[in-house]
């Protein structure tokens, strides 16, 4: 007893840093060798996902993810399918998370019922930087509440209303590609900073009342394109990093503009949506601003926005309001672009044919070039219909797979026959009684799949990467 009070009494005099620094090490050390231990024996055979097929090495730590899709650039969607191919329809991608092959299971993980509660993940959704926005909102009934605001501005009826927009801007392109044909013929050019010049502005106009008219600049406002596309890239690192968001925005524009130029473009174009909306924001409050919108020819996103009572005032804050149009103008630009120029692409290399039918059936059902067609009647088109649906298909919207969690409900598994026949060669090593087998996954579980997985299926199309309208 003496010699342990001793011994206590010496530690209180140790005033040596060096003597404490070493002290604190040799505790902790191996409280973090046990810890570290006890995380991998819980991963690989306790939790419940541990019987989940799949790579070891993906189940114990979420770096193997981190180095397919920051290290190598993205790859982890393509690693995801071979995966699938090694191990079955079911495999565990994470620690946490199980990823599903199965077409047939999109209905079940993402219902149309909105009552069957489907949480976002905030790993999944930090990617995009925009916490407050309904495309990174996880809880379920905030997302629908968000959502039910702004849903019916993409209703049919809405984007027919907006056509006479949409036609200003075509004839616009349409008139920078005749000229740049006559002038500058021996110049290649990028289809897809045109189009994205015509979806900006098309989407600005819609959002604002205020066109920027990027078809009218000498290189469409190349510099928005590239912005919103590095920004769209940096999102895997953010997954894993979330910290950098805050960061990066928080470096003086000069500095910034030296790491990374474009990006800073990108927190340009933030700043510029957030400045608009909260114009919009402190005309409302006048007497003028209040009728602005009878002069207006068409509905417009963020003034009907601001004055909505589907919201608490609480959700329509102008730092809030900002982040929704960010994604909305991210995504009306660059998602629409890249299916026109995917679209284009193709229909140049069948020349003989897709563009062939495709001017027969418009010139059947429009004779007169210079006659205005609403947008309902190039809706009947069957042709046209299917042009737009493969372009959209093989453009792929998003790449990456969209994660959901059921929180009160045990999702069940058992693939399909469709999934039985994408997988022969597992099916062929696989126990009659694995083949039958239900996976269960419980409420809280992370499951995800993948679109391009669904669209490149070639059960689903038999040559998936051909351009098949």
């Amino acid at each position: 007893m003496a010699s342990t009070t001793a011994f206590f009494s010496h530690l209180t005099t140790i005033t040596s840093p060096s003597l404490t620094i070493t002290l604190l090490i040799t505790l902790l050390l191996p409280c973090l060798t046990f810890y570290t231990i006890y995380i991998a024996i819980y991963r690989l055979y306790l939790c419940p996902l541990a019987d989940i097929p799949g790579p070891r090495l993906a189940a114990l730590t979420q770096w193997y993810e981190f180095y397919y899709e920051v290290i190598l650039h993205g790859q982890y969607t393509f690693k995801i399918i071979e995966l699938h191919k090694q191990y079955g329809p079911i495999i565990r991608i994470n620690p946490w998370e199980v990823h599903i092959a199965d077409p047939d299971f999109h209905r079940v993980l993402l219902p149309t019922n909105t009552n069957q509660r489907r949480h976002r993940t905030p790993f999944f959704t930090k990617q995009f930087g925009a916490d407050e926005s309904i495309v990174s909102t996880n809880d379920h009934d905030l997302h629908k509440l968000r959502r039910s605001a702004v849903g019916p501005f993409f209703s049919m009826q809405n984007i027919r209303a907006l056509q006479p927009v949409i036609e200003e801007r075509v004839d616009a392109l349409l008139a920078r590609l005749r000229d740049h044909g006559k002038t500058k013929k021996e110049i290649s050019l990028s289809m897809m900073y045109p189009y994205s010049a015509m979806s900006y502005d098309i989407i600005s106009e819609y959002c604002f009342a205020k066109s920027e008219h990027a078809v009218e600049d000498p290189d469409f406002r190349a510099e928005i394109t590239n912005g919103i596309l590095t920004g769209s890239n940096y999102g895997k690192i953010f997954q894993h990093f979330p910290f950098l968001v805050p960061f990066l925005a928080s470096i003086p524009p000069r500095m910034l503009a030296a790491i990374s130029p474009f990006y800073r473009t990108f927190l340009h174009l933030r700043a510029c949506i957030t400045a608009q909306i909260g114009e919009i924001e402190k005309s409302l409050r006048s007497e003028e601003g209040k009728n602005a919108h009878l002069d207006i020819p068409h509905p417009t996103i963020f003034r009907s926005f601001v004055n909505t009572e589907a919201l608490p005032p609480i959700e329509k804050s102008v730092p809030r309001i900002a982040q929704e149009g960010q994604v909305i103008v991210q995504a009306g630009t660059v998602t629409t672009s890249w299916a026109l120029t995917i679209s284009t692409f193709h229909l140049l290399d069948q020349h003989t044919t897709a563009p062939t039918k495709l001017r027969k059936e418009l010139m059947e059902a429009i004779p007169d070039r210079d006659e205005p067609v609403e947008l309902a009647r190039l809706e009947q088109l069957p042709y046209l219909r299917a042009v737009i649906k493969e372009s959209m298909r093989l453009s792929v919207g998003a790449s990456g797979r969209i994660t959901r969690v059921a929180p009160g409900e045990t999702l069940r598994f058992k693939p399909s026959k469709l999934c039985l026949r994408c997988f022969p060669d597992h099916v062929k090593t696989t126990a009659a009684a694995d083949k039958e087998k239900e996976w269960l996954l419980l409420p809280g579980t992370e499951i995800s799949m993948t679109s391009y997985q669904i669209t490149t299926n070639p059960e689903i199309f038999p040559d998936p990467h051909a351009f098949v309208p």
